[in-house]
């Protein structure tokens, strides 16, 4: 198999895009928001996938950068390729990923994407493409039951207790009863944890305009918040390469999402 200087990026069908995800990616799910699949090609083989669309929470996303419109910042919710692939795939995908979209969408100026160190990685393969790190949060965002172990997003758990669905039927939201609570109530708790934001500037002067801190990579270490392959790093140890030539067999994703929810991954 060739190097991963011979990948090759283009566009393909978003069903074919969704088929390949569901099958590669860690959370076995696409998101029904994503409008934009690129295909990883080496040797005109399809290795791996990269899905694109606009971000989960608009207005959150755009606090981070000063000026921005509704069109400014797109998000990568998914990104899974075949376990035999040349070392650091990932990463020169990601390289290669944001020329064409430089060229192609000229509202674009910030590609965002997260990282799942609850049941994925930390972003290795995001640090190998040069993106900054601007969020290292404890895990709010995937939940598990205490009994089933269901996992879900808490994005997706309000939107069913306000519409009366599924497990939450008898604990729709009522009055200014807040998510935690009603995760609470019905018997989920966060994911132990980290979620990990990172920004790819796509224009000069992008990166001047973030409202947002941007840490050394180092931080991650620091803080424990280090997963390789779904593995916790630990902490006591040395910290991971910045330069990310590690790599999981799906780099991000947002877990448990559905329907316009996205989070995160990387290994």
């Amino acid at each position: 198999m060739a190097g991963a200087k011979s990948l090759i990026l283009r566009p393909i069908a978003v069903k074919s895009g969704r088929r390949f995800i569901q099958r590669r990616h860690y959370s076995g799910q696409a998101l029904n928001s994503q409008w934009l699949y690129v295909g990883s090609f080496l040797d005109e083989r399809l290795i791996g996938c990269l899905s694109l669309g606009p971000p989960i929470n608009r207005r959150l996303a755009n606090r981070i950068l000063e000026g921005a419109s509704w069109a400014s910042i797109i998000e990568l919710g998914r990104m899974a390729f075949i376990d035999e692939t040349p070392r650091n795939v990932e990463s020169r995908s990601l390289a290669i990923l944001c020329r064409p979209l430089r060229k192609r969408f000229p509202q674009l100026e910030l590609l965002q994407t997260y990282a799942d160190a609850t049941q994925c990685g930390d972003g290795a393969s995001y640090r190998g493409a040069g993106f900054l790190l601007v969020g290292i949060n404890r895990n709010r965002t995937v939940m598990r039951h205490r009994e089933s172990g269901k996992l879900i997003s808490n994005v997706r758990l309000e939107r069913n207790a306000q519409l009366g669905r599924g497990h939450s039927r008898r604990h729709a939201r009522r009055g200014d009863e807040s998510a935690k609570a009603i995760a609470e109530d019905m018997g989920f708790e966060p994911l132990p944890g980290f979620q990990l934001r990172y920004v790819k500037p796509l224009r000069e002067g992008v990166k001047e305009r973030l409202t947002c801190p941007i840490f050394e990579y180092a931080e991650i270490h620091r803080r424990g918040a280090g997963m390789y392959r779904s593995r916790r790093k630990d902490p006591s140890g040395p910290p991971a390469n910045p330069g990310g030539k590690g790599r999981g067999r799906t780099d991000p994703g947002a877990p448990m999402t559905g329907a316009g929810e996205h989070a995160d991954e990387s290994g």
